[in-house]
């Protein structure tokens, strides 16, 4: 492929014009021995030389070396051609995209205590491969809070990962959020619904359409028995702004192969089947610790920013470079060889 491609048809013009040019020109050479007489000088015997051997060998060479010129002519031309026409490569570009933002959603009743250092170890270490998306970090229980806003200022996302591994920090949190000074008093169980709704409404920039939005959201999926929001309704508040959740129920006992086969075997619970339906709805997925505990927070996150990286593959960048290097070499062999045979028929 080249950048210039029209230059290809230099060669094909000018060759047409040079056979046109010559046949007239053999045209007004006959016409014009015709009428001129001929006054040329006769050399007697040469036919006698031309039945020779050595003569018929030499005109023979000649004749090959002559038609070995014009095929190199032609050929080193349209080398030339197509280096001038300048040569590229063109690769595409799947990286994964940069403009990307992440709301950590994390419950934090006192049940989640246990799994947050597990959770925070994951996301440190998800921040630390990041680069160029923003990352932000709320929390909720009977309300929400955001710890960090989305930022690229991945230090001190570390900081806020850090406080929330530390027990102390997280039970303060989880106390705040359980007695939230509002009409709804203390909390036994977590607004799931709400505190959903709290971390999609954390996102800015909804008018960047480019933009990738995506929610983790990690709980032990224990709600009140009325919620004020339920999952199913935030999921589809999610939607509506084109936001993908992915949902890590700590709760759920099943392998991920029994929720990917859709076989709920015993355990049957609706509001595990409510959960996984509300972001599967959103394009996300959903995902159990089952019998792991230490390493599966890493596993999922990873299995998640596999899948979020997969979605946007396609949309590839073409990469086009200029690679001069064989058309230039072949032209300069093809010259050289030309060069050689002329200074041989020349002898």
């Amino acid at each position: 492929m080249t950048r210039y491609g029209w230059l290809f048809w230099f060669p094909l013009v000018a060759v047409i014009c040079v056979i046109v040019y010559e046949l007239l020109l053999f045209r007004k050479r006959k016409l014009y021995r015709r009428k001129k007489k001929d006054t040329a000088a006769k050399i007697a015997h040469t036919k006698f030389v031309r039945n020779l051997p050595e003569y018929k060998k030499a005109r023979r060479r000649y004749n090959v070396l002559l038609f070995m010129a014009a095929i190199l002519y032609v050929a080193a031309g349209s080398a030339l051609t197509y280096l001038t026409a300048r040569p590229i490569s063109v690769t595409e570009s799947k990286e994964e995209k940069e403009n990307r933002d992440i709301i950590f959603c994390l419950d934090v009743s006192g049940s989640m205590n246990s799994y947050v250092e597990d959770l925070s170890d994951a996301f440190i270490n998800l921040v630390k491969k990041m680069d160029g998306e923003r990352f932000g970090i709320t929390i909720f229980d009977g309300d929400y809070a955001t710890l960090s806003p989305l930022s690229d200022d991945y230090s001190s996302l570390l900081n806020v990962l850090e406080e929330l591994k530390d027990s102390h920090n997280f039970n303060n949190y989880a106390k705040a959020l359980a007695t939230a000074g509002n009409s709804y008093g203390v909390y036994s169980s977590s607004e799931i619904g709400a505190g959903l709704v709290g971390c999609v409404d954390s996102f800015d920039r909804l008018e960047e359409v480019e933009r990738s939005r995506v929610v983790i959201l990690a709980t032990d999926n224990k709600a009140p028995t009325t919620p004020i929001i339920t999952l199913t309704q935030a999921a589809q508040y999610a939607k509506e702004r084109d936001i993908t959740i992915y949902g890590m129920n700590i709760q759920d006992l099943r392998s991920q192969d029994t929720i990917d086969t859709g076989t709920y075997g015993k355990y049957d619970d609706a509001s595990a089947i409510e959960f996984q339906e509300a972001t599967i709805t959103t394009g996300g997925a959903y995902y159990t610790f089952g019998d792991e505990r230490s390493a599966a927070s890493g596993r999922i996150i990873g299995q998640i920013m596999s899948q979020e990286a997969a979605r946007y593959e396609g949309a590839g960048q073409l990469i086009r470079n200029d690679v001069p290097q064989i058309a230039a070499i072949v032209s300069a062999i093809l010259l050289v060889l030309l060069v050689m045979i002329i200074w041989r028929l020349y002898l």
